[in-house]
């Protein structure tokens, strides 16, 4: 249910706040002007500003590079579907409960990277693509207490084996 979530979160924000705001601006820009040569330059921002604010141009907001985004999407993308496949695919129960926990691992682990970065991104730059992909991902703060979560648990038994190695 997880990757469902994150995948219907993904193409929420590409198809509202991506393309419907970009093509109201678009629609805009054309009915105020009769130039020609001013509908070319409006759809061609047009095309940047999707092509940015999906995170397949070079460089976002800020000359922000968007390319650890974009792979880390397309990363929680693949592991998504193939731990739906393999869920569904695989009749031996034991070799699929395995496989599927390690995808699921795998998948977890990204999601986590991706909204650290996510927050990161927003937090130092004040990016807006950022701020807006983490609102609709992360809404409800379920991936960054997790990440909370995990960080804690780490911490703890980093705390845990410092007092193991000490003498006495």
């Amino acid at each position: 249910s997880n990757v469902a979530y994150l995948i219907d979160q993904l193409q929420y924000y590409l198809h509202v706040d991506v393309l419907e705001t970009n093509y109201t601006i678009l629609l805009k820009e054309i009915k105020e002007t009769k130039d020609f040569e001013a509908i070319k330059r409006a759809h061609s921002k047009f095309l940047g500003e999707i092509q940015a604010w999906s995170f397949l141009s070079d460089e976002t907001e800020n000359n922000l590079s968007s390319a650890p985004v974009s792979q880390l999407i397309d990363l929680v993308i693949v592991l998504g579907f193939q731990t739906a496949v393999k869920f569904t695919e695989s009749s031996d129960v034991d070799s699929k409960g395995a496989s599927v926990k390690k995808l699921e691992s795998n998948y977890e682990h990204v999601v986590l990277i991706m909204v650290a970065l996510l927050e990161s991104s927003a937090a130092r730059q004040h990016n807006s693509l950022m701020n807006q992909l983490l609102l609709r991902v992360d809404y409800n703060g379920f991936f960054s207490n997790k990440r909370n979560q995990k960080k804690e648990k780490l911490r703890k038994a980093a705390l845990s084996s410092k007092m193991v190695n000490q003498p006495l």
